[in-house]
């Protein structure tokens, strides 16, 4: 399998990649067909008073709303007040159009990056080269395996991770490493999912269970906030604080992506090809998650322990 970025270029896509590059479907402009960002992430949707997205098919909704969460990451993680010669991690930066916001709006001059998927870490090089930055570190591997940390510096002002640490594979061993790899002032922060309460309901954990396997989310990297900061507090990390923003994401993320789909297949013929099926699943599972107040989407601050 290969796909081709904006400029024509193939990049490798292995098959048996689950975090591949078929996000990028997501990214579409339904008014041109054409692809302007690369964003992957569930993003965070401003609302109305009444709850609601107000243009749920604008082609640049998606966008913004992916640019939204890496903000609201980037403002937990007080990247505004960090000076030029500060040092900064991306653990999991997909397709690289973080890694833009970090330089352009929050002034992070040198880019260190880890991210599991080949097809995206090529896809990422490829965009800061074009956005003409200069200086940057990104490289393809596991960041739950602390040797992989080797080509970066010692330690971090800042680690960040958007939106993808429910899927690593060990995530205690990766916030072990972050705990040993931050400075004693600094600053980790994540987007999350968490347990609302203990599943009392064995279908309902059957259930979740079945849909995490599937999703490739470790079943055991679920849990309740109480239980998230006992966790970090063993690994050397304070919990300082943390920001539910579940009402900006699963509900609008599900409700953007039936208008998206809806919209984009009126004039494109190619779009009855795609598969949705991935996407509609996650929808349905969020709304599930939400409406039966089994999971929550959490924003994270963590600093060592003095």
């Amino acid at each position: 399998m290969s796909a081709t970025d904006k400029e024509g270029c193939k990049l490798a896509s292995p098959i048996d990649e689950f975090y591949d590059l078929e996000d990028l479907q997501l990214n579409l402009n339904p008014s041109s067909f054409k692809r302007e960002t690369s964003w992957g992430n569930l993003g965070y949707w401003q609302l109305n008073p009444q709850g609601q997205i107000e243009t749920p098919s604008d082609q640049l909704s998606y966008a913004h709303a992916c640019s939204e969460l890496a903000m609201q990451l980037a403002n937990l993680a007080k990247l505004n007040q960090l000076s030029e010669d500060h040092v900064v991690l991306d653990t999991g930066f997909g397709c690289g159009d973080q890694l833009l916001v970090w330089h352009a709006r929050y002034g992070v001059k040198h880019l260190y990056g880890i991210n599991y998927s080949q097809s995206q870490t090529q896809l990422a090089l490829n965009l800061v080269k074009e956005h003409g930055i200069q200086t940057y570190t990104l490289k393809q591997g596991d960041a739950c395996d602390d040797k992989q940390w080797n080509p970066f510096p010692r330690q971090f002002d800042r680690i960040l991770a958007l939106d993808c640490i429910y899927h690593f594979n060990d995530k205690s061993r990766y916030l072990d490493t972050c705990a040993g790899r931050l400075k004693g002032q600094g600053i980790l922060a994540i987007s999350d999912l968490l347990l609302s309460k203990a599943i009392a309901n064995p279908l309902h954990g059957l259930l979740l269970r079945l849909i995490c396997k599937l999703s490739h989310i470790p079943y055991g990297n679920l849990m309740t906030l109480a239980n998230y900061e006992q966790n970090l507090k063993a690994l050397g990390l304070e919990l300082t604080d943390s920001w539910d923003v579940s009402e900006h994401v699963f509900i609008p993320f599900g409700t953007w992506l039936d208008a998206f789909i809806k919209d984009l297949d009126k004039g494109d013929n190619a779009g009855k090809k795609r598969n949705w099926l991935k996407y509609k699943g996650t929808a349905w599972f969020l709304r599930w998650a939400y409406n039966k107040q089994i999971l929550k989407y959490y924003l994270l601050q963590a600093r060592p322990i003095k």
